[in-house]
């Protein structure tokens, strides 16, 4: 996911536990594997020619991601409940989000189990808009990826450092 994440242009990835997320990562593990998904990102940008080298950060908790990314122009979660609205539609009802050249876009990406309802509301009530990506249920490495394209498509931007 990391690599892939950064070749379609992310900025930062930022690991959420989630209340249904079935791998928990052991505090004692927690500095190698910073250290490897981040030499993952350095070499992914050396490979697809960045000029910027995204982060990984250490995992957070839902309610602290979901305070983040609402802080973003535009934050979206999807969601295979959501039924009404579709991220095109999103994307096309929202004023240009880019600040000095930089995509200013937040989402959250559900875990293995989906996001449960709470994490739902908590994430709209924070502001964060739940969009469908369509009639399947995507994996969760196949559904971050998807939007990145998407994203990548719309705004038709190559590298967002």
């Amino acid at each position: 996911i990391i690599q892939k994440a950064v070749e379609l242009g992310v900025s930062k990835i930022i690991p959420v536990e989630c209340s249904r997320s079935i791998s928990k990562l052991p505090a004692n593990k927690l500095a190698r594997r910073l250290e490897r998904w981040n030499r993952i990102a350095l070499e992914a940008s050396r490979q697809c020619g960045r000029g910027s080298i995204p982060r990984v950060m250490a995992p957070i908790g839902f309610a602290q991601a979901a305070k983040e990314a609402a802080c973003a122009k535009l934050s979206f979660l999807p969601w295979e409940n959501e039924r009404s609205v579709s991220l095109r539609a999103l994307l096309d009802s929202r004023q240009p989000v880019i600040d000095s050249d930089i995509l200013n876009i937040a989402f959250l990406i559900g875990p293995e189990g989906g996001f449960s309802p709470a994490e739902v509301q908590m994430a709209e009530d924070a502001g964060i808009r739940s969009v469908t990506l369509g009639p399947r249920i995507l994996r969760t490495e196949t559904a971050g990826l998807a939007v990145l394209a998407m994203l990548g498509y719309q705004y038709d931007q190559t590298d967002h450092n």
